[in-house]
């Protein structure tokens, strides 16, 4: 079973959760962001469908071929992951978009077994 763990924090950069059995992103930030993306793994196993725009403190869901990418989905991509590249901690999730200035962003965060869950955090060598 895999259980995402949230540790609240004030941020300003996209954050993703698994709502109702569904991959979600949230725009954290006060302006609307826009081709928004998600990769799981290091080599990208998981890539979601472009998300055009999320408006500010809004959820969308994440999408790959157009189907809701759901919990199984994610656990599947992140067991591929850790037996692709062997031994390791964390699987990275890495959310890409353009800023409401025109910018274009990466925001990293990171997966890591947490016992019987999966925690979702912001890198500790993050700027």
């Amino acid at each position: 079973m895999l259980k995402i763990i949230m540790w609240p924090q004030k941020i300003r950069t996209p954050w993703l959760e698994i709502r109702d059995g569904q991959l979600k992103v949230q725009n954290t930030g006060s302006n609307p962001i826009f081709d928004v993306t998600v990769s799981i793994g290091s080599k990208a196993i998981l890539a979601s469908d472009k998300i055009p725009r999320i408006e500010a403190n809004a959820w969308e869901i994440c999408k790959e071929k157009g189907q809701p990418i759901s919990r199984n989905k994610l656990g599947e991509a992140i067991v591929t992951d850790i037996l692709s590249e062997g031994p390791q901690e964390i699987t990275p999730a890495v959310v890409t978009y353009r800023d409401f200035g025109g910018k274009d962003r990466k925001h990293q965060l990171d997966l890591k077994n947490a016992g019987a869950g999966l925690a979702v955090f912001l890198p500790t060598d993050k700027k």
